[in-house]
């Protein structure tokens, strides 16, 4: 088991990678600067009650014997917190990095990606899993109706089906190599549809089966690149 520190641990993106590293084993702290400001007292008590520690991001956390510190986009590059694990020679994974670690690893991995309707997608799948009776992580932007909770997660075995949103917007869709991809569209969204076009050529490349929105013209030219039975 490893040691893992989430700087930025209240963030939408990262709470629910630190709770499943905790429900998978792993020993797991985390900071925040709006927990520091006593913002999401109720994301701070789930997270205590799961057994992660919450400190100060003051840079003190990040000690010795910690394995990996998982830091989100938003937090900046030269907080406290980044210079002392540079400075102790901790292992840095963004956090879409550990997100796409998550999915590869996943028997099997399902990446839900497009340039809209990620999360609900994702959350008609994590549905028709549960329905299913088939227990799966799951990793999404927006809860499922009626259920008041911030994301669509779930922690499943380890060694399970692992469905979750991949994201083309910061770069990182090149990352995943899931046994299934789903590209729901192709569209402009984040950013022209010419500067995303090779994050999801290589995003189909990489996953061993393709299943795609034959309604998204742009999504089923790149189908059609694709080699014979891979989409």
């Amino acid at each position: 088991m490893a040691s893992y520190h989430f700087s930025g641990i209240a963030g939408a993106g990262m709470n629910p990678l630190a709770q499943l590293m905790r429900a998978w084993g792993h020993d797991v702290q985390g900071s925040d600067r709006a927990l520091d400001q006593g913002k999401q007292p109720e994301l701070a008590a789930r997270l205590r009650g799961l057994g992660i520690a919450l400190l100060p991001q003051d840079g003190q956390a990040v000690r010795p014997g910690l394995d990996r510190f998982v830091y989100s986009t938003a937090v900046e590059e030269d907080t406290p917190e980044m210079h002392a694990a540079r400075a102790l020679g901790i292992e840095l994974v963004a956090r879409p990095r550990l997100l796409a670690e998550v999915v590869n690893a996943g028997t099997p991995g399902i990446a839900i990606a497009g340039t809209s309707g990620k999360s609900t997608v994702t959350g008609m799948i994590a549905w028709i899993l549960r329905q299913a009776g088939r227990p799966a992580t799951i990793l999404g932007g927006a809860a499922l109706t009626g259920e008041g909770v911030s994301g669509c997660f779930a922690a499943g075995p380890t060694a399970g089906t692992v469905v979750a949103e991949a994201c083309e917007s910061d770069g990182t869709l090149v990352g995943y190599r899931p046994a299934i991809g789903v590209i729901h569209n192709i569209t402009r969204d984040h950013g022209e549809v010419s500067a995303v076009r090779a994050q999801f050529a290589a995003f189909a490349a990489n996953s061993a089966r393709v299943l795609y929105n034959a309604d998204c013209g742009e999504a089923a030219a790149l189908a059609a690149t694709l080699p014979a039975g891979q989409a």
